[in-house]
């Protein structure tokens, strides 16, 4: 709903939107297509005229093309207990507009730092944030770049040491 609100408020017909992954709303989704008019396909070979493409299941080796080449990531999710993407599309240097529902929405996101955080029930919240980065390059740029400083101090490298250091101060203090 999100994205058709763009298109029809700007004619911004370069933009698209890409579904990576399968699963159950896949269907669901085609049928909202459908009711919004907007054309779509899943023939990644045919998408001259289609305005959302559907790229189905893809290995994890493959998503960094995907993230590389968009705009922003966008995670809707209604509820979602961490949301592992949100720190992949962070690692490519992506915008991540992120619903407030998600667990690592509030570690990860800094509002209007590295993306925005969004009511998944909003598509007039997530259509505002996207208009945003659509209108701005600059800013997207800025946010992508914030992304990718942000998640490196997300790794397991990172989370390792932390916990080390952590589980010495507990048995220093067990000690002593």
């Amino acid at each position: 709903e999100a994205y058709s609100k763009i298109r029809n408020s700007r004619k911004a017909t370069e933009l698209k939107l890409v579904f990576v992954g399968s699963g159950e709303c896949q269907g669901l989704l085609m049928e909202k297509c459908d009711q919004l008019k907007l054309c779509y396909t899943s023939d990644p070979l045919n998408q001259s005229n289609a305005d959302v493409l559907f790229y189905g299941f893809r290995q994890i080796d493959e998503n960094p093309i995907f993230y590389a080449l968009a705009d922003a990531f966008v995670l809707p999710s209604i509820y979602e207990e961490w949301g592992l993407v949100v720190n992949e599309a962070m690692a490519c240097g992506v915008p991540v507009l992120v619903s407030n529902t998600v667990g690592s929405a509030e570690d990860l996101v800094a509002e209007g730092v590295n993306g925005f955080c969004f009511d998944p029930r909003s598509s007039d919240q997530l259509a505002e944030h996207l208009l945003k980065l659509h209108d701005d390059p600059e800013l997207r740029n800025q946010m992508g770049e914030a992304s990718a400083n942000k998640i490196k101090e997300w790794g397991c490298e990172n989370f390792a040491n932390k916990a080390s250091l952590i589980a010495d101060l507990v048995r220093e203090h067990k000690i002593n």
